[in-house]
């Protein structure tokens, strides 16, 4: 005969690509203060997360583009603010994990690092919408390794939108391929 079908044997994985995990890193030898609470402000409620005292935001499970996989998203900064759904479990912590149509938004303030595959971003202020992958970033420069130059160029602007994962709008801006 068959082997009798034990339901607790199976689980059910998500399909490759569809949840990203998000971790909380200290970016110097002192720790970050955390402080998490529940917004039911909006509908349906949100997780609102603030850190002080420097911090890293890493964010994996990037989809993946023609150019390949950009890998993990770092942010860098002094201070941030994240606003994501609330799944009742009390806190952001340090490690989560969610879907990757989940909505995670970052409030990032002073000395601003984004890293995301071979584009370098620097600023004062952003905002970064990790479900739709695009950010606003003020007094920012940004550094991005282009193919059909074969090099970097460089853009500093006053503003910088990034409309899509690999499209940007500058204004007030200024570019240069020089290091």
């Amino acid at each position: 005969g068959e082997p009798e079908f034990d339901p607790r044997t199976i689980q059910i994985q998500p399909p490759p690509g569809t949840r990203r995990r998000i971790q909380l890193l200290p970016r110097s030898p002192m720790d970050f203060n955390l402080s998490t609470f529940r917004s039911e402000q909006t509908t349906p409620s949100e997780q609102v997360t603030l850190i002080r005292g420097g911090v890293i935001l890493l964010i994996e499970g990037v989809q993946t583009n023609e150019l390949g996989d950009l890998g993990t998203i770092s942010l860098a900064a002094d201070r941030m603010v994240l606003w994501t759904l609330d799944d009742e479990s009390g806190g952001f912590g340090r490690v989560r994990e969610q879907s990757r149509d989940a909505p995670l938004q970052v409030y990032l303030e002073g000395n601003i690092v984004i890293r995301q595959g071979q584009t370098n971003v620097r600023a004062s202020r952003a905002f970064y919408d990790a479900r739709d992958e695009r950010a606003l970033l003020f007094d920012a420069e940004l550094r991005t390794f282009i193919p059909e130059i074969g090099g970097d160029i460089r853009v500093r602007a006053a503003r910088i939108r990034q409309l899509t994962r690999d499209k940007f709008h500058a204004s007030n801006a200024w570019t240069t391929n020089s290091p």
